[in-house]
């Protein structure tokens, strides 16, 4: 998935806190981490990114090519387009490309041997002569052109991301790079139309066309697709890293989809989210007001293709306990079973709460600074424990917990019938939920919300709410009050942007945002 900032007017970066901070289980193959600020694109940042200035080398100012060698860099050495080391490191310069791939083996011979280059405007052609030869692969023709390319001062010759097209780009990187070739006779066996030629716009037409500012409550038009990127910023291969500075690449784990569904992205993209609801309001007799934010998602959430809204085909099973049974596998044991409820690559990730049934604890108790008796366990805890022949266990659909964790420090066992379990696990909680509600109508900013199918709890009035995720409407996504309950698989909610028909009913994920305390028996 990538994430793109849409809004102009968020006051500073946001923070997505509830993804991975870092990977303890397969570090090789998974993200070191993901919890990250995202921000909305800067022109200034974009001028540099595209021109290479990376951070002053200590023996001059800061300029092309300057290694990255202290806490001065501009912009962030995390945000680099091309690491230090790797093929076209020194910014994205303007580049053009064969039309179709390259046919192997190419005959150069003295017919068809010229390449006609220049990178300035007016362009003033030089011409190189290719040695006649046999080229059976696209590193020996890349080669056998760099060597007599180079050497002018005016290009490159590489390839694009496939290995199949030549592409020609400028030494020189940055707004304004200029690339232009002419009828040189090689255009025809590497497929280079006559007089191609490309400029580097500036940046802020560079954001314009990959993530416009919206006006809320628009849903944003991100498009960082390697089409658009090669209509943008021409065919240099470092112009695909400018995808990760207008809308950063995350990987699709378990906890970054549940953050799409439940999460900090999924509050992001509410049309209700507003960066400071209290701007616009009087601070004191005489002053006056700021005019106040609009309402309306403050980021697009697209596939890794750069442009097509993330679907709900990614969605993951949240949270929720299905049964809290007692005396098994031993006897004062608990075992919990549901979905979500844990993962094995963080060590920490799962806390359970377990508590007294209140029918055993007397008032007295229950008043005073003791209340209800209760153990709070972590992940790690109850892994490690083996008594009575149980072993602990945590994952995504079973936990065990031994008895000899099951005690509180007044001495009380937990583990009986009428105890309590709750689970949480990262930032989510276990709650009810569904994953295949519908929006069946909407009328008077009323919505009727049907197939809750988990339904276990939902009330109306005093402040009830549940949440929906995953519509393709933007406006049915988000936490609403409940207004009544039409059955036992439906309800009717406040909802002024309401859509109804959404295009992925019958798959949208519900919950209440309360944690559910499931009675063991």
């Amino acid at each position: 998935m990538r994430v793109g900032v849409i809004r102009g007017d968020t006051p500073g970066p946001l923070f997505l806190a509830d993804l991975e901070p870092t990977s303890q289980y397969n570090p090789p193959t998974e993200p070191a981490g993901q919890t990250r600020y995202v921000s909305r694109p800067n022109a200034t940042t974009l001028t540099n990114f595209l021109a290479g200035v990376y951070a002053d080398d200590a023996y001059g100012v800061a300029d092309v090519g300057d290694a990255v060698n202290d806490q001065f860099t501009v912009p962030n050495p995390g945000t680099l387009p091309i690491q230090p080391g790797q093929p076209g490191y020194g910014g994205v310069p303007a580049g053009i490309q064969s039309s179709a791939a390259v046919t192997f083996p190419v005959v150069i011979t003295g017919s068809n041997d010229t390449l006609k280059v220049a990178n300035s405007s007016p362009p003033t052609y030089t011409t190189v002569t290719v040695a006649s030869g046999s080229y059976a692969t696209m590193a020996a023709l890349l080669t056998a052109i760099n060597l007599v390319l180079k050497p002018t001062g005016l290009a490159t010759a590489t390839t694009d991301s496939t290995g199949t097209l030549v592409v020609i780009q400028s030494t020189v990187p940055g707004v304004g790079s200029f690339i232009e070739i002419s009828n040189g006779t090689i255009n025809t066996p590497l497929n280079l139309t006559t007089s191609q030629t490309f400029t580097m716009p500036a940046a802020t037409t560079i954001i314009n066309a990959l993530n416009p500012v919206v006006v809320p409550p628009a849903t944003g038009s991100i498009n960082v697709s390697a089409a658009n990127l090669l209509t943008t910023l021409g065919a240099s291969p470092a112009a695909a890293s400018v995808a990760n500075l207008i809308a950063p690449q995350f990987q699709e784990t378990l906890v970054a989809i549940q953050s799409f569904q439940v999460g900090n992205l999924s509050q992001y993209l509410l049309p209700t989210w507003n960066p400071d609801p209290r701007h616009g309001t009087t601070v004191s007799p005489g002053f006056p007001a700021n005019l106040p934010y609009p309402n309306g998602p403050a980021i697009q959430v697209v596939q890794n293709d750069g442009t097509t809204p993330f679907a709900s085909d990614a969605l993951a099973a949240l949270p929720m306990i299905t049964a809290a049974v007692h005396n098994t596998p031993n006897a004062g044991d608990i075992t919990i079973t549901g979905v979500g409820l844990g993962n094995v690559e963080f060590f920490n990730s799962t806390t359970i709460v377990v508590r007294a049934a209140a029918s055993t604890v007397a008032l007295g108790a229950q008043a005073g600074l003791g209340g209800v008796p209760f153990v709070r366990l972590q992940q790690g805890q109850i892994i490690k424990t083996k008594t009575g022949g149980t072993q602990g266990v945590v994952s995504a659909t079973s936990i065990v917990i031994p008895a000899s964790l099951l005690t509180t420090v007044s001495g009380q066992a937990l583990g009986v019938a009428g105890s309590t379990v709750e689970v949480r696990y990262t930032t989510l909680a276990n709650t009810n939920y569904g994953s295949a509600a519908s929006v069946s109508a909407w009328a008077g900013n009323v919505s009727t919300l049907t197939g809750l199918t988990n339904q276990l709890s939902i009330t109306p009035g005093d402040g009830y709410s549940i949440t929906i995720s995953g519509a393709a409407s933007a406006g049915n996504n988000g936490t609403f009050e409940i207004l009544s309950v039409v059955s036992a698989t439906s309800v009717t909610i406040a909802n002024i942007y309401g859509v109804a028909g959404d295009a992925n009913n019958g798959a949208l994920v519900w919950s209440e945002p309360a944690p559910v305390s499931f009675v063991v028996t």
